[in-house]
C-alpha cells in the first residue's frame, strides 16, 4: 500500500492535474482500487488515465468508447534487473478502441490475445502481446502508430501478428514481431490498405502488405514476402528484399544479434553486426536504432520507481525509515 501511494504521487506529478488518474489494482492490499479495466474505464472521464498496476492475475478486456491514456508498468521486468521495483507485468486478455475512442494512447501493458483498433488515431505502445488463436492486432482504422512492442504469437497452427486490413496512414517501428507458424504472416493488409511506413523492426515470419515503405529493418525466416511498394536498406536472411537499396541479402543472422540476456535484450546488436550504420541514413538495422529506439522491459515514459525499502512497522520516535530509488524516463 506504500508503494502505492508513492505511484500515485509520481504520476499526478508526471500527468496534468486536470486529468482523473485512475488506478487498478487487483491486490487485497488495495481493495478500494478498480477491480477489472473495464471498472476503470465505465468510471473515467474522456482524458483521464488508467494505471493499471503490475498483477499475477489478468485484468480481463476491455471495449473502450473514450478517449484515454491507458499506462501499465511495462514487461519482462523479473529478466531486465532495475527496471522496477515490483515485478509482475501488467496483464490484460484483450481489448477493443471503439468509436469514441479515437486519440487514446495505450502504452506498458501486456495482452494476453489481441487488441482490436475500430478508430482513428490510436497509439500502441511499448507493449507486450505474447500470444493469441489468430492475431495480434487487428485494426480496421487509419491513423495508427504501433511502436517500441513486443509482439509474439507462439501458435503453431496459425499466428498472423498484425493485420491491419484496409487501414491508411500506419506507421509501425522499433518493433520485435514474431509469427512461430510456418504458414502464418507477421505482417498482413488488404490491397486497397496503405500508405504503410515499417521501420527499425525485427520481423520473423510471412508478410503480404500493400503500398508499403520497409526501411532499416531486419528480416528472418520469410518463406512468403509478398508487397507492392518500396524498400530500403533492410537485411535479410533470403533474398525477400534483393541487393538493391541498400538493401542485403543472405545475412548469417548469428552474427548480427548477441543472443544473449533477456527475452529483449538479447536483440540487441553484437560487436561487429552487419545491422550496425547499415541503414538508409548512415544509422543501425533493427529495434534499437532509428529515432525512437526500442526500450528494455517497455517501460512506459513516466518516472519508475526502481527500488522501495520500508519495514512493516515505524515508531512515534524514529518515524518510518523508507529508502527509495526511482528513475525518470523517455
Amino acid at each position: 500500500m506504500k508503494l502505492l501511494g508513492i505511484l500515485i504521487l509520481v504520476l499526478l506529478i508526471a500527468f496534468p492535474t486536470f486529468a482523473t488518474i485512475r488506478i487498478v489494482d487487483n491486490s487485497a492490499a488495495n481493495p478500494t482500487a478498480y477491480q477489472t479495466v473495464q471498472a476503470a474505464h465505465d468510471a473515467a472521464s474522456i482524458g483521464d488515465t488508467i494505471y493499471v498496476v503490475g498483477s499475477t492475475t489478468s485484468y480481463g478486456y476491455f471495449n473502450s468508447n473514450k478517449r484515454l491514456v491507458w499506462m501499465g508498468p511495462g514487461y519482462f521486468l523479473d529478466q531486465n534487473t532495475g527496471s522496477q521495483a515490483r515485478l509482475p507485468s501488467a496483464t490484460i486478455s484483450n481489448g477493443q478502441f471503439a468509436a469514441g475512442s479515437s486519440g487514446s494512447i495505450f502504452c506498458g501493458i501486456s495482452v494476453a490475445n489481441y487488441i482490436m483498433i475500430s478508430v482513428n488515431d490510436i497509439v500502441i505502445r511499448r507493449c507486450n502481446f505474447f500470444g493469441a488463436d489468430g492475431y495480434n492486432v487487428y485494426a480496421t482504422a487509419s491513423n495508427i502508430l504501433i511502436e517500441q512492442c513486443y509482439i509474439s504469437n507462439p501458435n503453431t497452427y496459425m499466428s498472423n501478428v498484425i493485420s491491419l486490413q484496409s487501414s491508411h496512414d500506419v506507421t509501425i517501428r522499433n518493433c520485435y514481431i514474431y509469427a512461430a507458424a510456418y504458414n502464418a504472416q507477421a505482417l498482413h493488409s488488404l490491397s486497397e490498405a496503405g500508405p504503410i511506413d515499417v521501420r527499425n523492426c525485427i520481423i520473423y515470419g510471412n508478410i503480404s502488405l500493400t503500398n508499403v515503405t520497409f526501411t532499416d529493418n531486419i528480416l528472418r525466416n520469410a518463406t512468403n514476402v509478398v508487397f507492392t511498394g518500396t524498400a530500403y536498406y533492410n537485411l535479410c536472411d533470403g533474398s525477400q528484399f534483393g541487393t538493391t537499396n541498400g538493401n542485403q541479402a543472405n545475412v548469417n543472422m548469428s552474427t548480427v544479434f548477441v543472443g544473449t540476456g533477456s527475452s529483449d535484450a538479447q536483440w540487441q546488436l553484437a560487436t561487429g553486426s552487419p545491422a550496425i550504420s547499415a541503414g538508409r541514413f548512415g544509422g543501425n538495422c533493427g529495434m534499437y536504432g532509428g529515432d525512437a529506439p526500442y526500450i528494455l522491459s517497455g517501460i512506459p515514459p513516466i518516472p519508475t520507481i526502481t527500488l522501495f525499502d520500508a519495514p512493516a512497522t515505524g515508531s512515534t520516535l524514529n518515524g518510518l525509515q523508507t529508502r527509495i530509488q526511482a528513475r525518470s524516463r523517455n
